[in-house]
C-alpha cells in the first residue's frame, strides 16, 4: 500500500488569442511565440515572435493554433528551451520532431516543463519520430511532461526515438483526455512518477519498444479519474517501484496485457478505488508481491481483480495476496479469476493468500476462481477467508496438484484453511500427506478430485509433468478424508529430468 502525497492539482488554462496564462511559472525572460509567417519549419527564425529560433535565453516557447510545425534538426540545430507549451483552441496543433542524436548535437530539450494543452473539441499532438528529446534537464523545479487541457492531448514516440523526462501526468485536467503511445523501437526513460488519469482521463499504450521507470518511483493508473495502461507489445520495466491501479473511491485503473512484458517490483490493484488487471497474453512478472484489494484511507478500502485468460503471471519473490489489510485501518476486496494461461508463485514459502490479516485487522473479502489454466504455488494456499474454487483449472502446490474431474457445471468450493497440507516435516520426508475436505457449507454435494503428487527428488522446483502417482478421491458432503501416502525415497542419485 502507498500513501499518496499532497501534490497540488492544477488544471486551469486561459486562452486569450495566442496568449496563455499558465498557473505555475512566471518567467522574467521574454516568451517566444510561434507565428508561422514564413513556413511551417521550426528552425526558420522568421516564424517566431522574437525573430530567432527558441533557445535558453527565452521564457515560455508557445506553439498555439499552429497546424503542423516541423522540427527537423537536419535543417539546423533545434537546441534547448526553458519551457515549452503546445496549445490549441481554434485549430488543432501538431509538432513533428524529426531529430538527430544528442551525440551529434541534433537533439532537443527543455530545462523545465513540456506542456501539451488543448481546449474542448481540439487536439494538440506531439510526434517524436526520431532522435532524442529530453525534458526537465534543469537542476530544480517542476520538470514534468504534462498532457492536459479540456480537449485531447497526445504524445506519440515511434521509430528509434528516445524520450527522457522527470515525471509525467497523462490526463491532468478535468474534462480532458491524455493519450501517450510508445511504438516500434522507441525508448522511454524517467526518474519521476507517472500518473495516468489525474483530474481527466488518461491512457498509456505500449505497442513496442521499451518503457522504463527508473529509481524508486511508481506508475499510478487511475488516480482521481479513470486511467488505462494497455500493453500490446514491447516491455514496461519499473526497476524498484510500484505499479498502482485504482486510487480513489469511484475511480478505475485498468492494466490490460495481450502481448509483451510488464515487469514492476510490486503491484497493488484497488487502493480505495477499483483496480483491474487483465492478462490475455504476454507476461506480467513482478520482482515481489501482487496485492489485489488494498486500503489507502482508514475505513474505505478498494477492490482488486486479476483476470487471467492467457499468458503468464509470475510473483518472483513473494506471494499473491487476494485481499490485503493494514492494521487499524481495514482492508480491501480481492478477486482472482483464471480461465487460461499460467500463474506462478515461485518463491520459497510463498503462496496464494486469501484474506490477509495484519495484526488484528482482516481484509474485507477474498475469492479465487480457477476455471481453466494452471496455477503453481510453492506453499499451500493460506486461506483466512473465502474459498479457492476449482472448476476446470488446476492448482499445483508444493509438489501436489488438485484437479477438478467434473461434477456440476458451476463454481465448486473446495479448499478452506488447513485443508491442504504439503510434506509433513514431523515425519520421514518420504511421507507426504494431503488432507482434502468437503466443508458443510459446500452446496454441491459429492465431488471427485484427482490428487497427484511427485517423488521427493523433485522438491527443488515444481515440474508440471512429473506426477507419477495419482489417485481419485470422492468426498461426500460433510465428510473429511485424510490420505496418507508413503512414497519410496529414490535419493538424490536418481535423475527425473
Amino acid at each position: 500500500m502507498r500513501k499518496k502525497s499532497n501534490e497540488s492539482k492544477w488544471s486551469t488554462i486561459v486562452f486569450l488569442s495566442a496568449v496563455v496564462t499558465f498557473f505555475m511559472v512566471s518567467s522574467s525572460l521574454a516568451d517566444n511565440l510561434w507565428e508561422g509567417d514564413e513556413s511551417n519549419e521550426w528552425t526558420t527564425p522568421g516564424n517566431w515572435s522574437l525573430g530567432h529560433v527558441p533557445d535558453w535565453g527565452d521564457g515560455w516557447i508557445v506553439v498555439s493554433n499552429a497546424g503542423t510545425v516541423n522540427c527537423d534538426t537536419s535543417l539546423g540545430s533545434a537546441g534547448w528551451a526553458q519551457y515549452l507549451w503546445e496549445a490549441c483552441d481554434t485549430t488543432d496543433t501538431t509538432i513533428e520532431f524529426n531529430l538527430g542524436p544528442e551525440s551529434a548535437g541534433q537533439h532537443f530539450g527543455t530545462s523545465k516543463q513540456y506542456v501539451i494543452g488543448s481546449s474542448p473539441g481540439y487536439t494538440s499532438t506531439t510526434n517524436l519520430n526520431s532522435g532524442d528529446l529530453k525534458i526537465g534537464m534543469g537542476s530544480a523545479g517542476d520538470r514534468r511532461l504534462y498532457l492536459q487541457g479540456t480537449g485531447t492531448a497526445v504524445f506519440n514516440a515511434s521509430g528509434n526515438s528516445y524520450l527522457f523526462h522527470r515525471g509525467m501526468r497523462i490526463g491532468q485536467t478535468a474534462g480532458g483526455t491524455g493519450i501517450f503511445t510508445l511504438s516500434d523501437n522507441a525508448r522511454h526513460e524517467t526518474w519521476g512518477d507517472i500518473w495516468i488519469g489525474n483530474q481527466g482521463t488518461g491512457t498509456l499504450n505500449i505497442e513496442g519498444g521499451s518503457f522504463d521507470i527508473l529509481g524508486g518511483t511508481y506508475l499510478d493508473v487511475g488516480v482521481f479519474n479513470d486511467g488505462q495502461l494497455i500493453v500490446t507489445g514491447g516491455q514496461l520495466n519499473i526497476t524498484a517501484g510500484s505499479l498502482l491501479l485504482g486510487d480513489e473511491p469511484g475511480v478505475t485503473g485498468t492494466l490490460t496485457i495481450s502481448a509483451g512484458r510488464v515487469n514492476p517490483k510490486y503491484i497493488t490493484a484497488g487502493l480505495d478505488g477499483n483496480g483491474i488487471i487483465n492478462v490475455n497474453g504476454g507476461e506480467l512478472w513482478t520482482n515481489n508481491w501482487i496485492a489485489l484489494g488494498s486500503i489507502q484511507s482508514a475505513g474505505v478500502g478498494g477492490t482488486g481483480t486479476l483476470n487471467v485468460s492467457g499468458g503468464h503471471v509470475a510473483c518472483g519473490s513473494s506471494s499473491l495476496v487476494i485481499g490485503e489489510a493494514t492494521d487499524g485501518a481495514g482492508g480491501g476486496h480481492g478477486i482472482l479469476n483464471q480461465t487460461g494461461g499460467l500463474i506462478g508463485i515461485y518463491s520459497n514459502n510463498s503462496s496464494l493468500i486469501l484474506g490477509e490479516i495484519d495484526g488484528a485487522t482482516p481484509a474485507q473479502s477474498a475469492e479465487v476462481n480457477l476455471l481453466g489454466g494452471e496455477t503453481y504455488s510453492w506453499a499451500p494456499p493460506l486461506v483466512n477467508m473465502g474459498w479457492v474454487n476449482i472448476d476446470g483449472g488446476k492448482l499445483h502446490m508444493n509438489f501436489y496438484k488438485i484437479q477438478d474431474l467434473g461434477g456440476p457445471s458451476v463454481i465448486e468450493s473446495m479448499i478452506t484453511a488447513g485443508q491442504i497440507k504439503g510434506a509433513d516435516t514431523d515425519t520421514d520426508p518420504s511421507n507426504f500427506r494431503i488432507r482434502v475436505e468437503q466443508d458443510s457449507e459446500n452446496p454441491f454435494g459429492d465431488k471427485t478430485y484427482m490428487v497427484q503428487y511427485p517423488i521427493p527428488a523433485c522438491e527443488s522446483r515444481v515440474f508440471p509433468n512429473l506426477y507419477p502417482y495419482e489417485e481419485n478421491v470422492t468426498l461426500k458432503t460433510n465428510e473429511t478424508t485424510n490420505i496418507e501416502y508413503t512414497i519410496m525415497n529414490y535419493g538424490e542419485s536418481e535423475s527425473f529430468n
